[in-house]
């Protein structure tokens, strides 16, 4: 029974970032990814975070350049969208 209570809490987490604004509908069809492989969506979001971290932080030092390069910024954003839709 203290597996089903695991889930019921992740979806009520999820609930709750949905509300917010923060996920989307994409992020729960994730978790409806077999639960036999919960490793899985594990590895799945956690590398979409590292990827979007380091993509965020470059964003952060284009932007602070003397001389900004919008194309890079571009290209940036563009990579951080891609990742987040399916």
């Amino acid at each position: 029974m203290e597996g089903s209570n695991v889930w019921q809490e992740q979806r009520n987490f999820v609930k709750s970032l949905h509300e917010q604004g923060i996920l989307d509908s994409q992020f729960e069809d994730i978790l409806d990814l077999p639960r036999e492989s919960p490793q899985f969506v594990i590895d799945l979001v956690s590398t979409f975070c590292s990827d979007a971290e380091n993509a965020i932080a470059a964003l952060i030092r284009y932007i602070n350049e003397p001389d900004i390069n919008y194309r890079k910024i571009i290209d940036k954003v563009h990579l951080i969208r891609g990742a987040s839709s399916w």
